[in-house]
């Protein structure tokens, strides 16, 4: 399996992300991959996107990493947002009680850490996850999202995107290269594309 393609990228084209999709949304999207190229889709999976500024993870942490506010608005927060995840009141007052310490600390200590250092790559299992719309316009997907808050939210203007997929309306106009991943790299060398994080 070859190693994923990666691109810096200003955070403020991270605008739209892929809304969640139905057991038949998914099965289209998948229907739309038959016989392409592995990170190449066809179809109207791009028209589903919705403001990234809207997306449950990037409110839950902008109401976090206000230290003006209150615990107990914290945890309202937090109910909120497990409540519309789908939990039980109980199983929403249980994960409160465990995590709420644990996100404070992590998500303010990461939203300072990229104050002060910017985007680090490599220190997610992944990176940020990327697909590329028909026109060229970048889509946030899968991976990253709460990385994504932060770094929007901490004024960083740069992120590391790992490409996930392409339109196939949009490489068909980048080049002639038979190998997808690598008309990929080649359509968005601008933006330092690669193969090997350490190239960053």
């Amino acid at each position: 399996m070859k190693p994923p393609v990666l691109v810096d990228l200003p955070t403020r084209e991270l605008r739209r992300y892929l809304a969640k999709r139905d057991p038949a949304s998914k099965a289209r999207f998948f229907m739309d991959g038959l016989f392409l190229p592995r990170r190449v889709r066809r179809g109207q999976w791009h028209r589903r996107t919705e403001p990234f500024d809207l997306h449950p993870i990037y409110a839950l942490l902008e109401h976090l990493l206000d230290e003006e506010r209150s615990r107990s608005e914290h945890i309202e927060a937090l109910h909120r947002y497990y409540r519309a995840r789908g939990k039980t009141e109980d199983q929403a007052e249980e994960k409160i009680a465990r995590s709420l310490d644990k996100y404070l600390e992590r998500y303010r200590g990461l939203a300072r850490n990229m104050a002060e250092n910017g985007y680090v790559a490599g220190l997610g299992k992944d990176e940020i996850g990327v697909a590329i719309g028909p026109e060229g316009e970048f889509i946030k997907v899968a991976n990253g999202n709460h990385r994504l808050a932060v770094a929007r939210l901490a004024g960083v203007s740069q992120v590391v995107g790992e490409i996930q997929f392409v339109h196939r309306d949009w490489l068909r106009r980048q080049s002639s290269r038979r190998d997808a991943d690598e008309a990929v790299l080649h359509a968005l060398r601008s933006l330092n594309a690669r193969r090997n994080p350490a190239d960053s």
